[in-house]
């Protein structure tokens, strides 16, 4: 079992700096940017990918490298929000170099425009409304067979 699993986590890596090299490389400079100015940052290996906490509230995904925000909710809440994350990292291994422009692109113009944010808090949109926070939702549960409650 344990050599099935780090076959399937060096397979990850592999196909992340390959079919999904751009955003892992910015996903690896931002990584070492970070480690260089705090090296005692909380990090951890998760499922393959690299997660780095980060005093920001939100999260993002680079390809195989997760910077997860600073919650102050649930330890149920972080859990769903670092499968969703999860997520994302198998869109980059789905889309390769197509992942930036159509998630990352996409989901950083829907967390930051503010006619965006606004409609999500008059409550007419939920975030996790736009199709690529959606499939990330999916592929996270799907992949981890983690059920969350992001919807």
């Amino acid at each position: 079992m344990e050599k099935h699993y780090r076959l399937n986590h060096i397979l990850y890596t592999i196909i992340q700096f390959t079919w999904g090299l751009p955003q892992n490389v910015a996903g690896l400079l931002l990584f070492l940017a970070l480690s260089i100015v705090n090296p005692k940052r909380k990090r951890e290996y998760f499922h393959g990918a690299v997660v780095s906490y980060w005093k920001f509230k939100s999260s993002m995904t680079l390809g195989m490298f997760i910077f997860f925000g600073h919650w102050r909710s649930s330890e149920e809440y972080a859990r769903d929000i670092l499968i969703h994350e999860y997520g994302h990292t198998i869109q980059s291994l789905i889309l390769g170099p197509l992942f930036s422009p159509l998630v990352g692109f996409a989901s950083s113009m829907w967390a930051r425009v503010p006619l965006f944010e606004k409609w999500r808090r008059e409550g007419r949109y939920n975030y996790f409304d736009l199709y690529s926070e959606k499939w990330a939702n999916h592929e996270g549960s799907r992949i981890l067979k983690i059920k969350t409650n992001l919807k």
